[in-house]
């Protein structure tokens, strides 16, 4: 799993705090998920000034980190190249939180071949440089489908939000609501043999540590689940 992190963070906020550590730990030891490895980059090459390039951090999590880190440690690729990725994709997630999560919708934009599962939590599927968000999102999902018609619904997207009190619930519900009615690309439901979207909205407010919660119910209800 790759995880990225939201706005005003940096590639060590979510795995240096100790109880977010220890509810991965915790998941793996009692068995909601099979042990494996996350990965934490930052998207962003000047974190002073908050400056991203997302083609480059796409192109370079493509082409520079992955082979790396599956070089480096032992995954299911069977080679670092685009052969092996795509084999192994099934065994592959990007997660994010806040702009993390927008981060995860632009890995699903451009990396369908490299990977089966991405969890966008509270981030809305539109540009990462701008703010406000615009209204941009069903077009974006629609070129991304598009973009990559030989994964046409082969993918799992399990979707997460805060309440009213998040302020990204506004947009993912109107994402989410994009997708519900997109049939002939999405279908709800927690079977990732006949479903491949999953909505959980929560009345949890807007901040990194509540990703804990959603890594959880993601392997609790679909993901890599250990029986």
């Amino acid at each position: 799993m790759y995880f990225f992190h939201g706005t005003n963070e940096t590639q060590d906020s979510f795995i240096m705090d100790e109880k977010a550590k220890n509810a991965v730990d915790n998941m793996i030891e009692v068995g909601v998920a099979v042990p494996f490895i996350m990965v934490f980059p930052t998207y962003y090459y000047d974190y002073g000034n908050r400056a991203l390039n997302v083609e480059k951090f796409v192109q370079e999590i493509r082409l520079e980190l992955m082979p790396a880190v599956e070089t480096a440690y032992r995954t299911y690729a069977e080679s670092t190249d685009t052969a092996g990725f795509t084999a192994s994709r099934m065994q592959r997630a990007f997660a994010g939180y806040s702009r993390g999560g927008r981060m995860t919708w632009e890995m699903f934009a451009a990396m369908q071949d490299y990977a089966y599962w991405y969890l966008p939590m509270s981030g809305g599927f539109s540009n990462p440089e701008e703010n406000p968000v615009p209204d941009h999102q069903q077009e974006r999902l629609m070129e991304a489908i598009q973009r990559q018609p030989q994964w046409q619904g082969n993918y799992f997207v399990y979707f997460s939000c805060g309440g009213k009190r998040d302020n990204a619930f506004d947009m993912c519900n109107d994402l989410t609501n994009y997708m519900l009615a997109d049939e002939a690309h999405f279908s709800y439901g927690l079977n990732p043999g006949e479903n491949n979207l999953c909505y959980c909205s929560s009345n949890e407010l807007h901040q990194t540590l509540i990703g804990r919660f959603y890594l959880y119910n993601a392997f609790r209800d679909v993901l890599w689940r250990a029986e």
